[in-house]
C-alpha cells in the first residue's frame, strides 16, 4: 500500500481553518505582527495574543466562535538567530469558543482557552 500524499503548510492551514468554519467558527484574518492596543506587548508571540481583549472582557468578539492563523514572532531564543536552524517566524493556529461553556463555567481543553 502507498503512502498518502503528504499535505504542504497552506494545505494543512487551509483544512485547519475549512475545518472550523464548517463548524460555524468565523475565520479571522492573521492580525498585524505590531499589537494593537496593547502596551504589554512587543511584538505578537502567539495565536491568542491578538484576541487577548475578547479573553479578558474587554471587547466582544465577532462572533462566539472564531478561528485563525495568527503569525507570530518567538523571542525567546533570539540570541540564537544565524546560530542555530529555529524559525523565528511562526504561525500558530486557534480556536476560541469565548471562553465559557453553554452554561457560562470557564471552557478547559484544546482550543478552550
Amino acid at each position: 500500500m502507498r503512502d498518502p500524499k503528504p499535505f504542504g503548510l497552506n494545505e494543512l492551514r487551509e483544512m485547519f481553518l475549512s475545518f472550523f468554519e464548517s463548524k460555524e467558527h468565523l475565520r479571522l484574518p492573521s492580525f498585524s505582527l505590531v499589537p494593537q492596543d496593547d502596551a504589554s506587548l512587543l511584538l505578537i508571540n502567539s495565536g491568542m495574543a491578538p484576541m487577548k481583549p475578547y479573553f479578558t472582557g474587554e471587547k466582544e468578539p465577532p462572533r462566539h466562535r472564531v478561528c485563525t492563523c495568527q503569525k507570530c514572532i518567538r523571542t525567546g531564543d533570539i540570541e540564537n538567530i544565524g546560530k542555530t536552524a529555529t524559525a523565528l517566524i511562526l504561525r500558530c493556529w486557534a480556536t476560541s469558543p469565548s471562553g465559557t461553556t453553554s452554561s457560562g463555567t470557564p471552557s478547559t481543553g484544546p482550543g478552550n482557552f
